[in-house]
């Protein structure tokens, strides 16, 4: 199995199929593996169509720092969908903003989460999305701190080689754990999809106000 550009799912696949017992992501002491986490896209998209979720839909996700983020990144681009990531920061007022001029078909939250997770075995499993460099797959917020937040439209060519360039500068390999210090809403969600292609374990921190043994 070859990972496909712009298609960071094959990397989750690659990743499952060489050693799909190893961990790719940490939370609160428990271990997700790359068979497990494969597992959660399939199953998420699953649900997401069945919520509605179709191509050129938009959907957004606001979570705290948590696994189920990680696996969101990745099966809402592949369903030909656009991810939204909403910042836990935003107040009333810029989140309505935000949803008028992006009109989601769904948000994601934490509250929305007990809605996903359970079992999707006898839904149909929709649509991939072939790879499309050109193809928006993300639609990015500004800090707004001179107004309203900026809305950009990011494609998967601009993922793949921003992403790519951060994590071959840092010499990342699948013998590492990465350790995200500022919440994946805020533009670093994408940047742990290539952490996992490079086949490195994420450490995810979900609680506010965290000890430095809940990851050591």
């Amino acid at each position: 199995m070859t990972p496909q550009p712009y298609r960071p799912v094959s990397y989750l696949e690659w990743n499952a199929a060489r050693r799909g017992s190893s961990a790719a992501i940490w939370e609160g002491g428990a271990e997700i593996s790359f068979e497990q986490l494969l597992a959660h896209v399939r199953r998420l998209q699953k649900l997401l169509a069945a919520r509605g979720v179709r191509a050129g839909d938009v959907v957004g996700v606001r979570l705290p720092n948590v696994w189920q983020y990680v696996a969101l990144e990745l099966a809402i681009p592949e369903m030909g969908a656009l991810i939204v990531p909403l910042p836990l920061a935003l107040g009333e007022h810029e989140m309505g903003w935000v949803l008028g001029k992006t009109q989601p078909r769904l948000v994601v939250t934490s509250a929305e989460l007990e809605a996903l997770s359970g079992p999707a075995g006898g839904l149909p499993t929709p649509p991939i999305a072939a790879p499309d460099p050109a193809r928006i797959v993300e639609i990015a917020l500004s800090s707004g701190t001179t107004g309203m937040p900026k809305l950009a439209s990011l494609s998967a060519r601009l993922k793949q080689v921003t992403f790519e360039s951060f994590t071959s500068r840092l010499d990342i390999t699948e013998d590492d754990r990465v350790l995200p210090m500022t919440p994946l809403t805020q533009g670093i969600g994408g940047m742990c999809l290539y952490c996992l292609r490079l086949g490195a374990a994420l450490i995810m921190l979900r609680e506010p106000h965290w000890r430095a043994e809940h990851c050591l």
